[in-house]
């Protein structure tokens, strides 16, 4: 025993040394592998955030670019906004990866590139921005569409793809480095294991954290992810509402007048607002009312609304309501919206400054919508951004249809009075003729003069004359047919076409129209004028003339004849079937000298 303690209090010392140098050295050995560790795990936290902030300035650039195409697709400002913020951001997030990866002398070359090629970027689409403002929506199209922006864009996401895959590759050796660290660390703990039960447990707490960090960040990555793909989810519903809105402007535009617009609004409608019934009204000429044009998505057509009746039109603005809101629910709206217990929206159709009508919409119940699981709020903000841009297109197409109605009716009615002119006459008078032919119907070219015209305009005034002339053709307009026409042909002189009559029909129809127009009486402002009388010549297509020239000339023959024979009478050219002998013709007293 004695030798025993002997040995033990010789050796206590030198196994104390060698206990405290295999400590010591397995401290620096645990040291050394610990700082591996670590230098493994930065490096590791490092490649992933230069990943992160590459997808993130892709991400920015092309909501930067959207922006900019939106806008000069639709020539929408509101587009600009994305433009800007995305531009912004994508500066942001360069110089964020230019401060994380000051370590990789590697992707010094290649950022150095990027950073040229994304001002090259910014800088091509500026140049397309002030093309739309300076010279016009055609021309920053065609910038748009040359393949200078591609190529810019496709350089950028090949210079991103070079530096992840870099990044990927340096990440890969790192995690490599990791796991033989580990190893170590796991060798040294198996060898000292009493005296490493601190290390251990640091060992332990520092391995838990990173643990717990790199989740954290796959956290939010996952969460970057969810909202990298809702972003994508919303730029391809907003890029399908510019297509949908392109497709519609270009129908809307090639229509030639409101009735083939309206035919064509309902379908278009319900589709772009699958998830709301509603209408388009539009006000009369007389601005008391606005009429229904259109009506989709299963919602009623609506009779007269008066503008009184929509909050929209009072306040010149749009007027939005939401289920269980504090916004008062337009009058004309009660039925649909069963009193306020779905959310409506009114948008005002402006052009020119002037509200040319209205678009409504109203939220089918949820089981009758498309989306189920969107809320009405964002249904509602959906809604309005996408009907304001188009309200805005609907109305000036509305606008410019009626401009165009306007203008036709100005090319070819005589604006005194209301009758069609002498220029519409030589387009559409060998048209009338070649129709009766085809259907082998007869036809009466009269000519009609006001007697003594020009007596009655210096007896009475010019204004008389006018008001005789206008009331001459509104009176011969109420009682032809609606198959028949009136052409003021020159001066007091008229050219009436009236098809399907033989000259038996036509002389006892415009008989009758002589006699009441010798007893029509009309009105000055608060006079009363003289009554005019008429004097007429008929000619017979295909029976005397086959040719409308000389129909009309045949015609204009029998009406001076029926001038020298008296006037105030109906006479047919040569050759027409003589008047019955109980012909109606005024007594001589009551015609005027000539």
């Amino acid at each position: 025993m004695t030798m025993i303690a002997r040995l033990n209090s010789r050796w206590s010392p030198l196994a104390a040394l060698a206990a405290t140098a295999c400590l010591v050295a397995n401290s620096f050995w645990l040291s050394h592998n610990i700082r591996q560790v670590i230098d493994a795990s930065e490096w590791v936290e490092h490649e992933t955030e230069v990943q992160l902030e590459l997808a993130r300035l892709e991400s920015e650039l092309l909501n930067a670019e959207t922006g900019q195409r939106g806008y000069i697709l639709t020539a929408n400002p509101a587009f600009l906004a994305p433009y800007y913020e995305g531009q912004a951001r994508a500066l942001v997030r360069l110089s964020r990866v230019a401060g994380v990866t000051d370590l990789e002398a590697g992707l010094s070359g290649q950022l150095d590139e990027l950073t040229a090629t994304i001002t090259e970027k910014f800088d091509e689409m500026a140049l397309s921005l002030s093309l739309m403002q300076a010279e016009g929506q055609a021309e920053a199209r065609e910038q748009v569409a040359s393949a200078n922006g591609k190529l810019l864009m496709d350089r950028i996401r090949t210079l991103i793809g070079a530096m992840r895959t870099t990044t990927e590759r340096e990440l890969a050796d790192r995690r490599a480095a990791f796991e033989a660290a580990q190893f170590q660390l796991y060798g040294a703990l198996a060898v000292f294991v009493i005296g490493s039960l601190l290390l251990i447990g640091l060992l332990v707490y520092v391995t838990r954290q990173e643990l717990l960090r790199r989740t954290r960040d796959a956290v939010e990555i996952e969460g970057y992810a969810r909202s990298l793909n809702a972003s994508v989810a919303e730029l391809k519903r907003e890029r399908n509402e510019i297509r949908a809105l392109n497709d519609a402007a270009g129908y809307m535009q090639s229509c030639d007048t409101i009735p083939e617009l309206t035919a064509l609004l309902s379908p278009t409608l319900a589709r772009m607002f699958s998830d709301f019934q509603g209408q388009v009204l539009v006000h009369a000429p007389s601005r008391n009312r606005l009429d229904c044009v259109a009506a989709f998505g299963g919602a009623p057509t609506l009779g007269a609304v008066a503008p009184s009746e929509c909050w929209a039109l009072r306040r010149g603005q749009d007027h939005r309501r939401e289920k269980g809101g504090t916004a008062p629910l337009c009058s004309h709206l009660t039925d649909i919206s069963g009193k306020g217990g779905v959310g409506t929206l009114c948008v005002p159709l402006v052009a020119h400054g002037d509200t040319i009508g209205l678009l409504t919409l109203t939220l089918k119940c949820p089981e009758n919508r498309e989306h189920k699981e969107v809320e009405e709020a964002e249904l509602l903000d959906q809604a309005q951004r996408l009907a304001e841009t188009m309200g805005a297109q609907l109305g000036l197409t509305i606008a410019n249809l009626r401009m165009r109605e306007s203008l036709r009716q100005q090319a070819i009615r005589d604006p005194l009075t209301d009758a069609f002119n002498r220029r519409y006459l030589d387009a559409i008078g060998d048209k009338i003729l070649a129709q009766s032919a085809r259907f082998g119907q007869q036809l009466a070219v009269v000519m009609i003069d006001v007697d003594h015209f020009k007596h009655y305009n210096d007896l009475h005034g010019h204004v008389a004359g006018d008001q005789a002339l206008i009331a001459v053709s509104g009176f011969i307009q109420s009682r032809i047919r609606e198959a028949d026409w009136l052409f003021r042909y020159g001066g007091e002189e008229f050219l009436l076409i009236m098809q399907g009559l033989d000259a038996e029909d036509a002389r006892e129809k415009l008989d009758a129209l002589r006699a009441e127009i010798s007893e029509f009486q009309f009105t000055n402002g608060d006079g009363v004028l003289p009554a005019v009388t008429i004097s007429l010549g008929c000619a017979i297509f295909p029976d005397q003339a086959r040719d409308l020239p000389e129909l009309i000339a045949m015609a204009d023959g029998a009406l001076y004849e029926a001038k020298h024979n008296g006037r105030n009478r109906l006479e047919f050219a040569a050759g027409a079937p003589a008047a019955d002998e109980g012909e109606t013709v005024l007594p001589a007293g009551l015609l005027r000298s000539a």
